[in-house]
């Protein structure tokens, strides 16, 4: 977010950051990453920045902008509320994960498609 106020006749731009930095939050981000089995190079590039610089962010030394956030949430497809722990009702699985839940639904719907034929 940008403020902008006036002060004796001039305008004065301030960023604010989001609290991003509690542990929660950074344990997720690092959880998240890895889960994706990302390296910090990768998602470091992703959200415009460099590998050191990412590891800073992470490690909570420097704090994420929103922008990073947006991008973050984007990655790895889940809502920004999620990822500043604002909601729990997200599930984090990996890419192998999805696809055996995919091939899981359709053998239960082949099964389910040989039980109507045979009635």
């Amino acid at each position: 977010y940008i403020y902008i106020y006036k002060v004796n006749m001039k305008f004065t731009f301030r960023a604010k950051f989001i609290n991003n930095n509690n542990m929660n939050t950074l344990t997720k981000i690092k959880n998240l990453r890895k889960s994706h089995k990302y390296t910090q190079d990768f998602v470091a590039k992703y959200i415009g920045t460099s590998g050191p610089n990412y590891s800073r962010y992470e490690s909570g030394e420097w704090k994420f902008t929103i922008e990073h956030i947006k991008k973050l949430a984007s990655l790895y497809k889940i809502s920004i509320s999620y990822l500043l722990d604002e909601e729990d009702d997200n599930y984090i699985i990996t890419k192998e994960q999805f696809d055996k839940l995919i091939e899981a639904k359709k053998v239960i719907e082949e099964i389910e498609l040989n039980n109507r034929r045979n009635k």
